[in-house]
């Protein structure tokens, strides 16, 4: 069968002009590669179907099938890209979300006024009780509009980094202080809606993988709008799926490794035996899709059940791949 068109929930926007100009500004850091590599590895783990846009394929109907759109750390745009945001949020029901330091033009969009970056090297996300590291961090200091809703803080140690006035080392054991800044707004703009974060909680998630900030940002993705893809799997469990017609089919892939060969001479570190993952339950929602039957592509099939137009099933065993065909009335 051909792949067909892949279900696509959201879009993560790659900006090459704010890639070059963190690349120019903080040189050998990578900062803009971990966070937009942190985004995607978010959606991956959480099952939310994404693809990457950019600069030179970006459209209006393109920004229309995307339920969700994530900027991360996309501090510079040109008036054309930052007028699409602007539409596609406020004419189109959009969900934008905005990570780090972002273009200031999109100030009115996501409900915030700017005030420069926080020299913090290490502070703490605040929701409820908890307070997680951000390591690496650098949090965008703003002042939310009236009409914004705060819905996470940053907590700072007493002393901020300063050039040529005061240095502080921070170490493992550093402790959070008292001053509080907002971290994360809620803003609605027009007929869609927007969230800022202020800190970069992807590109920390990227280089040190707190799960605590997998989750968060899995809380906010899904805020918006179910995934059409829920499931049970780890999230070294990749999943993807196509439509071809009236039929859909979803690919699970197995990326866990349960050993290697470790030395050359046994043909060098290559995956020797996959971890087996079992009883997968699957949730599949479609709009408008009414399913016949649900079979793997051998042909074993696997009974299903509709709750309130998903389909649910489950995956008796996954070993590295694993194809799903189902097909619809």
């Amino acid at each position: 069968m051909t792949y067909g068109r892949e279900v696509v929930h959201a879009c993560v926007f790659y900006s090459k002009q704010s890639h070059d100009l963190s690349d120019l500004a903080m040189p050998g850091k990578g900062r803009y590669g971990a966070g937009f590599q942190g985004v995607c590895q978010i959606l991956t783990e959480t099952h939310i179907p994404y693809r990457v846009i950019g600069e030179r394929n970006i459209d209006a109907e393109l920004m229309r099938q995307c339920k969700i759109i994530i900027l991360s750390d996309c501090a510079v745009m040109n008036e054309d890209t930052i007028k699409l945001f602007t539409e596609y949020v406020r004419e189109n029901d959009g969900h934008l979300i905005c990570l780090g330091r972002t273009e200031p033009a999109l100030s009115d969009v996501l409900g915030v006024r700017f005030l420069g970056p926080l020299n913090y090297k290490t502070s703490f996300l605040s929701v409820g009780d908890k307070k997680i590291p951000l390591r690496e961090c650098y949090p965008e200091r703003f002042e939310p509009n009236e009409d914004s809703e705060v819905f996470w803080e940053s907590l700072h140690p007493a002393t901020e980094v300063v050039m040529k006035k005061r240095t502080f080392t921070y170490g493992n054991d550093v402790a959070p202080g008292t001053r509080r800044e907002p971290l994360a707004v809620r803003h609605s703009f027009g007929k869609g809606q927007c969230v800022y974060i202020g800190g970069n909680i992807a590109r920390c998630y990227s280089v040190y993988g707190d799960p605590a900030l997998r989750n968060l940002m899995n809380d906010v993705l899904r805020s918006f709008a179910p995934s059409p893809i829920e499931t049970t799997a780890p999230g070294y469990v990749e999943t993807a799926i196509y439509q071809t017609g009236g039929r859909y089919a979803l690919h699970l892939m197995n990326y866990a490794i349960g050993q290697l060969r470790g030395f050359h001479g046994a043909g060098g570190p290559a995956a020797e035996y996959p971890i087996i993952v079992t009883d997968i339950e699957i949730s599949i929602n479609l709009p408008g899709f009414i399913p016949k039957s649900v079979a793997t592509y051998d042909g074993t099939v696997l009974p299903f059940k509709v709750i309130n137009g998903a389909v649910h099933f489950t995956v008796p065993r996954l070993d590295v791949h694993l194809l799903i065909i189902l097909e619809g009335k």
